[in-house]
């Protein structure tokens, strides 16, 4: 089986992920619509100045020569105030005669992003500059979110508990012919996408949910699932070699908004070679 597809996933993954936090929303009054949550998102993302996240995903790959299982467990904190932010990740790889484990930090310091891969017995640090134009095109992102939202119909379900935060709860669906192309024209997300088959075509289900706080209307919790077919022309393989079934389950949980964060880059860092990881992880 070829490592093309999960490649594929990575970037739909991260395309997925920023379309659903783009949608906590900040709103007055006592009640509150799917289309409002839609509508003031903009308004949401201003008033964000820094985080913390916690994500879980899991992915099962099923093809005719090949079963497999990917899982990962992350914690991040981001101060976009102060342009800084750490991650540390967990991943294990379960894969036909292949198991793989590896552990990741990231920090983003002083215009710099720092990178720890530890692997096979071995750990690297790597860092690479951040320049003037990479946060301007992350900070222009930031408000040319209005195609990803008209590509999103939402429904208001029933309210829920949070880590006892009172919640609605908006269950999205996605067109998704539109939402790739409102992705296409997002920075650093575009390139990636333009190598991928049309979404419709390997998508065969999705379910977005997301939770968002009654009193401050910030995202609190999404959940993502998703089912992918791949034909052997998608995979790089030849005919008649069979189709690859993947999927994919992802909770996010968000907490501490508007919280101090306090990025400590460890010692080790300072010795980091500057360039990129030698490290590739199969399938990304």
């Amino acid at each position: 089986m070829s490592f093309k597809p999960v490649k594929y996933l990575s970037v739909l993954l991260l395309a997925v992920i920023i379309a659903t936090v783009c949608l906590a929303c900040k709103e007055s009054g006592a009640s509150l619509s799917a289309e409002q949550v839609l509508e003031n998102t903009l308004a949401a993302q201003a008033d964000v100045e820094s985080f913390r996240l916690d994500a879980t995903l899991t992915v099962d790959v099923q093809s005719s020569d090949t079963e497999g299982a990917i899982s990962l467990d992350a914690n991040c904190a981001v101060d976009l105030a102060d342009r800084e932010a750490e991650a540390t990740a967990d991943l294990s790889l379960q894969m036909t005669g292949l198991a793989i484990t590896a552990e990741m930090q990231a920090y983003v310091v002083d215009n710099y992003t720092y990178i720890m891969t530890s692997m096979f017995g071995q750990t690297e640090w790597t860092k690479q500059a951040i320049t003037a134009d990479t946060w301007q095109t992350i900070e222009d992102g930031q408000y040319q979110i209005q195609g990803l939202l008209e590509s999103v119909a939402a429904d208001l379900g029933k309210e829920e508990n949070v880590n006892g935060v009172g919640c609605y709860v908006l269950e999205l669906t996605p067109d998704l012919d539109q939402l790739q192309q409102a992705l296409m024209e997002q920075p650093g997300i575009g390139e990636g996408l333009a190598e991928m088959p049309d979404l419709d075509s390997i998508v065969q289900e999705m379910t977005l949910k997301i939770w968002v706080a009654k009193e401050t209307f910030f995202l609190m919790k999404a959940n993502i699932s998703m089912t992918l077919v791949m034909d052997p022309e998608t995979m790089g393989m030849s005919e008649g070699e069979g189709t690859a079934t993947i999927e994919l389950s992802l909770e996010l949980l968000a907490y501490d908004y508007n919280q101090p964060v306090s990025i400590d880059l460890p010692s080790e860092a300072q010795s980091a070679t500057e360039g990129s990881s030698d490290f590739e992880l199969p399938f990304f």
